[in-house]
Parts: C-alpha cells; structure tokens; sequence
C-alpha cells in the first residue's frame, strides 16, 4: 500500500535508506558515513518543509519497505527500496504515484533528479533521460 509518510514513520525510512545505501552504493568505507548523512538529512528537510514536498512510503504485510521523496514537487530526491525487495514493482509503484500526486502541484515543465549508477537503467526504464554532465559523487551521479 503506498501512502503518504508521517513523522512516526522517520526511523523506518532512516533504516531504509540505510540499508540500502550500504548495499547498493559502493563507495569507500571512510567516505559511508558522510555519504549516508547527506541522503538522510533530506528526511530532516522534509520534516521541516512538508508542505513543499510529498514523501511516500510503500508498506507491505504492515512494514515499510520503500520510500520516495520529491521536493517542490519536481525534484526527486530519495527513492529508496529495500534492497531485499527489489525487482517487485515497489521503486516503480512508488515513482509513478509519486509523479500523478505531483502532476499540477509546480510550474515546472520537467521533473529532475540524480541518479546513483545502480539505478540508471531503472530511471530509463520510467522515461527518465540523462541531461547534462554526470557528476563525481560517491556511488555515481547522473
């Protein structure tokens, strides 16, 4: 079931961007930790900023098992599965409800985000194209 996330629902996210952070992301052991602090403070930001983003979680059998953050309403910012739940439509579901809840909410024309390497194929896969020079993040960025 996806719905819209609440802020009991901060330490669950938090573990799930984390392990899947840890497992997806290849980055050096020393650089981890900062990597994992900037992707979470985003749900810092969030709490903050509510009525400026949407922040869904998709639950199964009452845990949650994905989440998907989209700021101002264009920019993607987090889409996290647990990693033993990928490939089962989760990340998919997550996107395209998230893109019909923002549809009308920004004067944007086009939706944005940074992908890790791990997920290009699957932001393709959605229609997502790369634009501009990737970046050199932890984990990749384009």
């Amino acid at each position: 079931m996806i719905e819209e996330a609440r802020v009991e629902d901060l330490d669950s996210l938090r573990m799930i961007v984390s392990e899947t952070v840890e497992a997806c992301i290849e980055v050096e052991q020393e650089v981890f930790p900062g990597l994992l602090q900037d992707i979470l403070s985003g749900l810092d930001w969030w709490r903050e900023n509510k009525e400026n983003c949407l922040l869904l979680k998709y639950t199964l059998d009452g845990e949650i098992v994905g989440m998907v953050m989209v700021k101002n309403y264009w920019n993607v910012s987090e889409l996290f599965v647990l990693p033993v739940f990928h490939r089962r439509g989760i990340g998919r579901a997550l996107m395209e409800e998230a893109l019909r809840r923002c549809e009308g909410k920004t004067e944007r024309k086009d939706v944005k985000l940074n992908s890790s390497n791990f997920a290009v194929d699957f932001y393709r896969s959605l229609g997502f194209e790369p634009s501009g020079d990737p970046r050199d993040l932890p984990g990749g960025c384009v």
